[in-house]
């Protein structure tokens, strides 16, 4: 190719517009594409977050209002809707019966007992007796059954909006598409100039560019002794620093989102542990004094007693493990414990073996510090996409995750499967890949995925041990 410019560039100098609108064209479509697929990306992590908001608040809902709903205590039942109404990124509660008759709608003035029908996702909700969840442009919608003993008592139905956040998220993203069209304009002049001149000196242009193509970033030109050439090797200098920069300020939005989601999952996972767990056990030892106090007939007892169960495993397993889920606050123990844990949590459905070299087992016995929190909270979840991967697709029956230090200065992490495989061009893009690939880059590491139909996959990760 560079022949062929070289014996072009002297007779053909005419072709120089061409080329550089052709350039401008194909960076502005690669731009605009994948700053589409950026904003695409952060609202699916911000409307997960704010699924995961909604479905927490209709839980704490339908503890709070299933005695008010029992007792038919309608200022209660207003009492909390208003407080969960007052949160600003809640668009309105609605409360209603087992019959569907709204008792609370805080979209109306005056929270008042309405006796109205409740809308047709309340109404599945009750029928279905599961959470139905409904999404309508900005606006997210939950309604869930509120149950006492089993029984359904009535239904709650919230609804969210998710605007605001994908604003900001917008916001950076657009940011950042300013920048990459002045570069393009930058790189077009370039790219006018190169098919202008011929020599060595512009062998050693293309070369260059050629290499900032390739995802070398740290690529410049030396000095060069002509007047023009000087100029454009000084542009092209310039242009590669601002495009450096500018990847690394896209790298930086990325791992700012992917910090907000991890914000996020720990301020749940929190408030689940402390608040919600903590409220449950109350309610249960008040149940367990009321029918120790009250001499209860037997029938009245089984019932407390099967409640009290209840809320037993919800506490000692659901919450326990959706908490897990949200936050492994098991890595303040150190990788290896942890990658244990996540195994134990696939190991019903498939063998997962833990292949841990000496190098990094001594790492952390000696200094659990070596490894920041960030990093080592990038390559859990990386190992927990890559294992829900194999659960969902693979049809595997073992797996296994390797763990090694990398030239003493990084990890790599792999994790491979015996399943089916499948061709990675095809479908490795709705895997997971780009949230194992956004975890990475969210730390200055890298995540490749390898796979041939018959024979398995691979993921692997390479992640500096700090930021």
């Amino acid at each position: 190719m560079t022949e062929r410019l070289r014996a072009w560039l002297p007779t053909h100098w005419r072709i120089a517009p061409i080329l550089a609108v052709t350039m401008i064209a194909l960076s502005v479509t690669f731009i605009v594409t994948t700053t589409l697929l950026d904003i695409s990306r952060a609202r699916r992590i911000y409307q997960e977050e704010l699924h995961e908001r909604g479905r927490s608040l209709a839980d704490q809902m339908n503890a709070q209002l299933a005695d008010p709903l029992y007792l038919s205590n309608v200022e209660d039942v207003e009492k909390v809707a208003t407080l969960v109404a007052s949160q600003p990124d809640v668009e309105y509660v609605r409360v209603f019966t087992a019959d569907g008759v709204i008792l609370t709608d805080t979209s109306l003035t005056g929270f008042q007992s309405l006796g109205a029908q409740a809308p047709e996702l309340g109404v599945q909700a009750l029928g279905g007796g599961e959470r139905v969840e409904q999404t309508s442009g900005e606006l997210i919608e939950i309604a869930q059954p509120v149950t006492l003993g089993g029984q359904v008592i009535g239904g709650v139905q919230i609804g969210l909006q998710s605007n605001v956040l994908e604003e900001q998220v917008r916001g950076i993203i657009i940011e950042h598409l300013i920048q990459g069209v002045i570069l393009i304009l930058i790189a077009g002049g370039i790219a006018y100039v190169i098919a202008r001149g011929f020599s060595r000196p512009v062998q050693k242009l293309v070369e260059a560019t050629d290499g900032m193509a390739a995802g070398r970033l740290d690529t410049r030109v030396e000095p060069l002794q002509s007047g023009e050439l000087r100029e454009l090797a000084g542009s092209f200098n310039l242009m590669a620093q601002e495009l450096q920069t500018t990847v690394g300020d896209l790298q930086e939005s990325r791992r700012r989102i992917v910090g907000v989601q991890e914000g996020v999952r720990r301020e749940i996972a929190t408030h689940l542990h402390g608040r919600v767990q903590a409220r449950m056990l109350v309610l249960r030892t008040q149940l367990d004094r009321t029918m120790r106090r009250t001499d209860p007939s037997p029938e009245a007892e089984e019932q407390i007693s099967g409640i009290i169960a209840q809320l037993d495993d919800l506490i000692q397993n659901d919450i326990t493990s959706l908490s897990r889920r949200l936050y492994p606050s098991i890595l303040r123990r150190g990788m290896i414990p942890a990658l244990h844990s996540l195994a134990d949590q696939f190991e019903p459905s498939f063998t997962v073996q833990l292949d841990i070299s000496d190098g990094f087992s001594q790492l952390e016995e000696a200094d659990r510090e070596a490894i920041s929190e960030t990093v080592k909270l990038a390559a859990y979840r990386i190992a927990e996409d890559a294992l829900t991967n194999v659960l969902k697709h693979a049809e595997a029956s073992m797996a296994r995750i390797r763990l090694v230090i990398d030239n003493g200065d990084a990890l790599r992490l792999t994790i491979e499967d015996n399943g089916k495989g499948f061709e990675v061009d095809g479908s490795g893009r709705g895997l997971g890949v780009e949230a194992m690939q956004d975890y990475a880059s969210a730390v200055g590491g890298s995540c490749t995925i390898w796979s041939t139909p018959g024979r398995g996959a691979a993921v692997t990760a390479r992640l500096p041990m700090r930021e």
